[in-house]
């Protein structure tokens, strides 16, 4: 049988374009068959060349004075891939994580720019294609409802499926991605 690797991961970034801004927070939560074995939250200065915009740090509640005492992308980027070596045997193309997100095509496209960035092609190497998106599980399953919703953010969704929010903390990427996995348990049944 099967193993089941997922890692829910979230990103929270200096801008919404891969290629030019930062990733900045990178948090996640492993899960192997179901269970959580571990949790995660890096910090990451930006990659030289990255720039930032002022309305995504303000949305972070950072400044650029504060996300350049974070540890180097570098640092960020070796502590990453050895959360991923303890689960995951990257020269084993079988042997890969579930890359899950809200809105995974942007968390999963960040990561990937953020790999290329550090001088590393393979990030393909640990996860399968395509990421899984909670965001589009969502819409399936609320598809009935969706016109009561007032948008389709993470909160929204979550709180419309009666999981209690704290507000003060949205948009900390580790806060974000526990609310995701609830959001999908949710979704799967396996929730309250």
């Amino acid at each position: 049988m099967a193993t089941t690797k997922r890692l829910f991961c979230d990103c929270e970034t200096s801008g919404l374009n891969a290629e030019k801004h930062a990733l900045l927070q990178l948090s996640g939560v492993v899960e192997i068959d179901g269970r959580v074995v571990e949790e995660f939250d890096l910090r990451a200065a930006p990659v030289e060349g990255d720039t930032y915009s002022a309305q995504a740090l303000e949305v972070n509640n950072l400044t650029v004075e504060m996300i350049q005492e974070f540890p180097p992308a570098s640092e960020s980027y070796q502590a990453f891939c050895a959360i991923l070596e303890k689960h995951v045997n990257k020269f084993e193309r079988t042997d890969k994580m579930m890359f899950v997100a809200y809105n995974a095509q942007f968390d999963a496209g960040f990561t990937r720019a953020w790999f290329k960035k550090l001088g590393d092609n393979y990030f393909g190497s640990w996860f399968f294609t395509p990421p899984m998106d909670v965001m589009v599980l969502a819409a399936h399953h609320l598809e009935l409802e969706r016109h009561k919703l007032s948008n389709f953010k993470l909160a929204t969704v979550a709180e419309h499926l009666g999981i209690q929010i704290e507000t003060d903390n949205l948009h900390d990427a580790l806060y974000d991605v526990k609310l995701c996995c609830e959001v999908f348990l949710r979704l799967s049944g396996k929730g309250a």
